[in-house]
């Protein structure tokens, strides 16, 4: 009997602590939940530590594809609240509201998301676009908190009693307030107290503006780098991308007459069988070793190349790191793992470095990116819309581990995502012939008019060219662009959402671009809609390709460049043709950062005649 009793006492004890142990993780995995779950504010139900995230993690779907649900399941709200696991983040819907948060609200939501990269070697944290915009404690906030009454203008001679002056106060957060004002008469509990005073100061930075400012960091990196990437730096380099592209074209030409198997690529009968992907990836790591780190690479010949291996092995983490770095940073971290190898920073700082000592030493100029960075660094560099040097932002602002991040990010940027869009382009030229036809006509015109060749000029005169680049970028966006917001700040909507610093906010580009009250028939590719008679209808908040605001893409230019003279030069000598392996329709699958075609971009070339 009393053994008997024993044992059911230990099992008793055994259900109670588990028990007790899941109502400590639900609570752990739902606490971010609670300010976003109230009545009246819309919101996916969200699970414990995966929050909204469920059919990514169980079924494999694309994060455009979740953002797209999402989007059409609230159409009409200003906006919704989903769940990246623990972290709550507000989904903007109504394009007023992201105009109001991105532009005319910039200063309360001026940075990125950026944890994914605070386990990664500090060089990524100097790139422009994971560069925050700081705040700066001014001596005067100090001042402030010695002499309250500049706070609180309504409080006369803070004595006790204290819930009365509190009230009279009208501060909301009346308990801190208390301890603060108790902690006044007390030299050492005001010391003490000091912290908290500099977090509820930046709690309530919009009742007293003057208490942080953003510093200039991001903003004067900004504008150092901006004359970068202006019209007139880009025609300098179009003779390099260029070059890049006349190596492409040679390539497959080549293979085409000799022997394809050499090339890795199939032929059946007279058209190219090949997976396009992997070539365009070849495409764009030449033009940026070129443009950006000074190095003649050709990966179609020397597939193996230094350049080229490294640029594999950074995009080469599969979808369970990725999941485990967003899921649970702080423990990976506390391992020492990484999302990319320790090599790749150090490669490029050091390619980098030798490169701009080499060039300094013995005097070479190249006109690439890295020679725009370096004339940055020294305060040499002009903007083509000012005739003063940026002398004194430059110098303060660049050094060298800055020229290395901005190399870096521009290849991590530019690596995957370009050759997407360019594959995600050839498909449809394949599907629909008529369009293809009327872009190489377009082609052929501006070659003959060119004497055979396409100048800076030439090609951004392209009309269709043009029109077929936009509509690929909005079929094909970033799923969504965030903001991350730094100061208390109240959306004015029915209902209204208060954020707190820390706080994410949400642009679906995605979604914007596939709304069909936007874009009607949003699943057909149409390069009709971006013509002079059509573009003056589309609403410039709800085609937003490369973000918007002041933390837009900086290199959008640079990215239309490339990919319009890439398939300006491969549709001048060869058609792109639908073959067996070719998947109809196409079906996107998330891959790392980016997405990518199910099964491949396998598409045919044909020799023109």
């Amino acid at each position: 009997m009393l053994l008997g009793a024993k044992l059911k006492m230990t099992l008793f004890d055994w259900v109670l602590l588990l028990l007790c142990l899941g109502v400590v993780l639900y609570f752990c995995g739902t606490s971010t939940y609670r300010r976003f779950t109230k009545p009246g504010i819309p919101h996916i139900t969200p699970l414990p530590f995966i929050g909204s995230m469920g059919s990514t993690i169980l079924k494999g779907e694309p994060l455009q594809d979740m953002i797209v649900n999402i989007y059409n399941r609230y159409k009409g709200r200003p906006y919704s609240v989903m769940f990246m696991f623990r972290q709550p983040m507000t989904v903007l819907l109504d394009p007023e509201l992201i105009k109001t948060i991105a532009i005319k609200d910039f200063e309360y939501f001026p940075n990125h998301q950026t944890s994914l990269f605070d386990n990664e070697d500090p060089l990524f944290l100097k790139a422009l676009t994971n560069l925050k915009g700081r705040f700066i404690f001014p001596n005067s906030v100090f001042r402030m908190f010695i002499f309250p009454n500049v706070l609180f203008p309504k409080c006369k001679n803070p004595k006790p009693n204290f819930r009365k002056q509190i009230s009279e106060c009208n501060y909301s957060e009346s308990k801190f307030s208390k301890r603060w004002l108790v902690s006044y008469w007390d030299f050492f509990s005001l010391v003490k107290s000091f912290p908290r005073f500099v977090l509820r100061c930046l709690k309530n930075s919009e009742r007293v503006p003057n208490c942080f400012h953003l510093d200039r960091d991001w903003r004067e990196k900004r504008s150092t780098l901006t004359p970068v990437f202006t019209s007139s730096k880009m025609k300098t380099m179009f003779v390099l991308v260029s070059e890049c592209c006349q190596q492409f074209v040679s390539y497959l030409e080549q293979c085409y007459q000799n022997q394809p198997n050499e090339c890795g690529i199939q032929k059946d009968g007279d058209v190219l069988v090949l997976e396009l992907k992997k070539f365009f990836n070849r495409y764009t790591n030449d033009v940026i070793a070129t443009t950006a780190f000074g190095l003649s690479v050709d990966s179609f010949k020397q597939p193996k190349n230094e350049f080229y291996v490294m640029g594999q092995t950074a995009f080469n983490f599969g979808p369970l790191k990725l999941f485990l770095m967003m899921f649970m940073p702080k423990i990976m971290k506390l391992f020492g793992v990484t999302l990319f190898p320790e090599k790749i920073p150090n490669f490029f700082r050091s390619l980098v470095k030798d490169t701009i000592a080499t060039r300094e030493r013995e005097g070479i100029v190249r006109p690439d990116l890295l020679h725009l960075l370096m004339q940055a660094r020294k305060g040499t560099l002009q903007d083509e819309n000012s005739t003063e040097q940026q002398s004194k932002i430059g110098k303060k602002q660049l050094d060298d581990e800055d020229v290395v991040a901005q190399c870096v990010v521009f290849f991590l940027a530019g690596f995957d995502t370009a050759s997407n869009f360019m594959c995600f382009a050839c498909y449809h030229l394949a599907v629909d012939p008529d369009i293809q036809t009327r872009l190489q006509n377009e082609i052929d015109e501006t070659l003959r008019e060119g004497g055979g060749k396409l100048s800076y000029e030439a090609l951004n005169g392209m009309k269709y060219l043009d029109m077929i680049v936009s509509e690929t970028l909005r079929m094909y966006p970033l799923a969504a662009v965030d903001r991350i917001c730094s100061r208390n700040y109240t959306i004015k909507a029915d209902p209204p959402l208060d954020l707190m610093p820390g706080d994410s906010v949400l642009i679906p580009i995605f979604g914007l671009h596939r709304d069909p009250d936007h874009f009607p028939d949003p699943d057909r590719f149409d390069p009709e809609r971006f013509s002079d008679e059509n573009k003056h209808k589309i609403n410039p908040l709800t085609y937003l390709p490369f973000g918007i605001g002041p933390r837009s893409c900086i290199g959008n230019r640079f990215a239309l460049m490339e990919t319009k003279l890439a398939l300006a030069y491969l549709l001048s000598r060869f058609s792109v043709k639908v073959v067996p392996k070719t998947p109809i329709p196409i079906k996107i699958e998330q891959k790392g950062f980016t997405i990518t075609a199910k099964g491949g971009y396998w598409l045919g070339l044909q020799r023109r005649s």
